[in-house]
């Protein structure tokens, strides 16, 4: 039977004729949208981000990884520099949000913070050993480097469930390093979210 209906399939299809198949050609009367001038960016484009839209992230945050209540981190630290750092980088809300998260819980928006027994530096913590001092401190380079980092470890973590993914750059490794990636996984989400209009 299936056989028989496979069969009467391709003899309707090749009765159609030609000319009765549909175009996907617009009529010549009708311009490609490509012909069409335009000053808006394509819809499958997000819209770019801003400082101040990054800012806005950054006031979402608690005051610590288990808060609740947000707290003004704008007014901390270099948060200017650092937001209009992740504004030009970031290529999406959530590299933005995770930039955020990261900057605040690793060196509260301070340029110059320095961990690891003076191994790390700079607003998102970068290892000597991935960028000098100088660079991990500037913070447009800084995040282009961790972005980069990021994404290495989503990579090298692809078995693990999707907030457990930057395990790598929260801890060095993506065992030891889940549970704080899953948390800072919860606060981008949390730091992303698009007000309510009023």
């Amino acid at each position: 039977m299936k056989h028989l209906v496979v069969l009467t399939a391709l003899a309707l299809t090749l009765a159609v004729p030609a000319a009765a198949a549909p175009s996907r050609e617009p009529p010549p009367s009708v311009p490609a949208a490509a012909d069409v001038p335009s000053d808006e960016p394509p819809s499958d484009l997000p819209a770019a981000l801003t400082t101040d839209d990054v800012l806005e992230m950054m006031d979402r945050a608690p005051a610590h990884e288990l808060g609740k209540t947000p707290y003004k981190w704008s007014r901390q630290g270099q948060a200017n520099r650092i937001a209009a750092a992740i504004a030009k980088v970031a290529q999406s809300r959530d590299e933005a949000g995770d930039l955020v998260v990261f900057d605040l819980f690793e060196s509260n928006n301070r340029l110059a913070a320095v961990g690891d027994h003076g191994q790390s530096h700079g607003p998102w913590q970068l290892s000597t050993k991935r960028a000098p001092p100088e660079v991990a401190r500037d913070p447009e380079k800084a995040a282009a480097i961790w972005l980069d980092l990021a994404a290495r470890s989503r990579k090298d973590c692809a078995k693990l469930p999707e907030d457990d993914r930057l395990a790598e750059v929260a801890s060095g490794s993506c065992q030891y390093g889940r549970v704080l990636a899953r948390r800072r996984a919860a606060l981008r989400r949390l730091v992303v979210a698009m007000p309510d209009p009023e």
